[in-house]
């Protein structure tokens, strides 16, 4: 749900200072997935080298706030449920392909894949404002009113404000809301 806290690394090999991302901005969501080729090139090589992505000689790399990064990124793009056009141009912008490359791939305009693109992103944002909505009410960071009910969905397993916001009414249940939420339905 990812927020990289700022980093440094001055082991007299320079200083690489990681500032706040956050996945909370489709433009840091656009970058992470257009660069992935590059950072993982790293990220295999050094896994390769050392045994272990995160640490070589005892030194945190400069890369484990990235794999952090992409960790949530994959978790989120997995919740998003996307069509199997868009997990092909997600795959492929993180492969290193430009929108271009991807237009001529499924006979499109490139200004489509990059609308395309946009939505993706922004629908990854909502995904993860949702799952730090969820987190901080569930998890009682803070004080959820006593008449605020939650219900957990048949379907996905979330638990949901009973509201219908999230439920779709159905008067033959005791709640009167139907089983499975308006996401899964």
């Amino acid at each position: 749900m990812g927020a990289v806290h700022e980093e440094q690394r001055n082991e007299g090999r320079g200083c690489q200072e990681w500032y706040k991302m956050s996945l909370t901005d489709p433009s840091i969501i656009k970058t992470l997935i257009q660069n992935r080729s590059k950072l993982d090139g790293f990220y295999i090589a050094k896994k390769y080298a050392t045994d272990n992505p995160y640490i070589s000689n005892g030194v945190p790399m400069f890369t484990e706030p990235v794999c952090v990064m992409y960790l949530d990124l994959d978790k989120l793009i997995d919740e998003c449920a996307f069509d199997m056009r868009q997990k092909f141009i997600i795959g492929k912008l993180m492969l290193g392909y430009n929108e271009a490359d991807i237009a001529w791939m499924l006979k499109s305009q490139t200004n489509t894949i990059k609308k395309r693109f946009e939505t993706i992103c922004a629908r990854i944002k909502e995904q993860n404002d949702e799952d730090w909505k969820e987190y901080i009410e569930i998890d009682g960071l803070v004080k959820i009113p006593a008449d605020c009910r939650y219900k957990k969905c048949t379907k996905c397993g979330r638990f949901k404000r009973v509201t219908e916001e999230f439920w779709a009414t159905d008067s033959r249940n005791n709640d009167g809301f139907r089983a499975y939420c308006k996401d899964c339905r």
